[in-house]
């Protein structure tokens, strides 16, 4: 389930997401600028500041 986390220093975040038969998978931060396509877990760093992550999954089977 996804969690609500806080982190007061710009480090290296781990998103880390589980989904069965997807096509695709990407994320974006606030909803700005392009999404980003991620086949597996991946890391990513931010701005010092609140943000807001969107995770989507895409599977063509359902």
């Amino acid at each position: 389930a996804p969690q609500n986390k806080t982190y007061l220093t710009n480090i290296s975040i781990l998103l880390n997401y589980s989904v069965s038969y997807e096509d695709f998978v990407w994320y974006n931060i606030d909803l700005t600028g392009d999404n980003t396509t991620i086949t597996s877990s991946t890391e990513f760093n931010t701005t010092e500041d609140t943000h807001t992550l969107y995770l989507y999954a895409n599977n063509r089977i359902s």
